[in-house]
């Protein structure tokens, strides 16, 4: 304890914890009240955790405003003797529920269902329970919140997908549902390379512009250029790619574009063009 001008000086010290995952309650303050009613502030760190120095042995209440929801219990009495007191701790619980969002699912589907929820909380995801027509087809535990599922023995046409999300303190939301459609395509993405005339010759560095259209979402997108890879396959638009002629060799040069959608089917294009150093 360090010495003040009427004694030795100690702390009050805790942490505010939120729901059941621990987070802290960052913006919310400490207020430790003297039994004569003087008032000390401790804002809380990002963690949840506070520290209030300087206070005389005593009798002291500690409260916790700020807190969303209210922190419990509402106060707590400490008393300061010969060191410094530690571990006043409170908690917040939480009482609302996660929010569901599925607008970004695809509409429709082929042999596989797809999909991923945009799940939100202020305490911690625990899972999605997803269901297909009432019944449940898969649980996501760990965020990306997707589900894949093979839905090939399910009938064509429109269907309904439900997701409901759970908290690490038990609070469900409400059942978001979005219609889905299941559709039998046996055809790839079509590819549209634009940017530069096929043909003809590159003299600086392009982008090719890469659209990729199909009944199904695509799955992945692959280069090579002049019969080997061409930079890292991608799973998620923008499919664009750039070619730098002054890195190749002079002469005659092929890219292929190879386009798979969700079903597997592949679809493929290419831009032939030339370098001269």
């Amino acid at each position: 304890a360090a010495p003040g001008p009427k004694g030795p000086a100690f702390c009050v010290s805790g942490r505010v914890r939120r729901g059941q995952s621990g987070g802290g309650a960052a913006g919310a303050k400490a207020v430790v009240r003297s039994a004569a009613g003087a008032e000390t502030t401790a804002p809380c760190a990002q963690d949840g955790s506070w520290f209030a120095p300087g206070l005389a042995p005593g009798e002291y209440t500690v409260r916790i405003d700020g807190a969303k929801p209210a922190a419990d219990p509402a106060e707590r009495k400490v008393t300061i003797a010969a060191a410094h007191v530690t571990d006043v701790d409170f908690a917040c619980a939480d009482r609302t529920p996660p929010t569901v969002d599925l607008s970004k699912v695809a509409a429709k589907h082929g042999r596989r269902l797809a999909a991923e929820a945009a799940v939100t909380d202020d305490d911690a995801v625990r899972e999605v329970v997803w269901l297909l027509d009432g019944t449940e087809i898969g649980r996501s535990r760990a965020a990306p919140w997707r589900i894949d599922a093979n839905v090939e023995l399910n009938a064509r046409g429109k269907h309904r997908l439900e997701a409901t999300a759970t908290d690490a303190s038990g609070n469900a939301s409400a059942p978001v549902a979005r219609e889905v459609e299941f559709i039998t395509d046996r055809e790839g993405p079509k590819i549209t390379l634009k940017g530069h005339a096929s043909g003809s010759m590159m003299k600086k560095k392009t982008t090719i512009t890469v659209a990729c259209a199909d009944d199904l979402p695509v799955a992945e997108v692959r280069y090579e250029l002049d019969g080997k890879p061409f930079g890292a396959p991608r799973n998620a638009a923008p499919w664009d790619v750039e070619i730098d002629p002054a890195a190749l060799a002079e002469g005659a040069h092929v890219l292929v574009v190879v386009a798979r959608d969700q079903d597997g089917n592949p679809d493929r294009a290419e831009l032939r063009f030339k370098t001269k150093k």
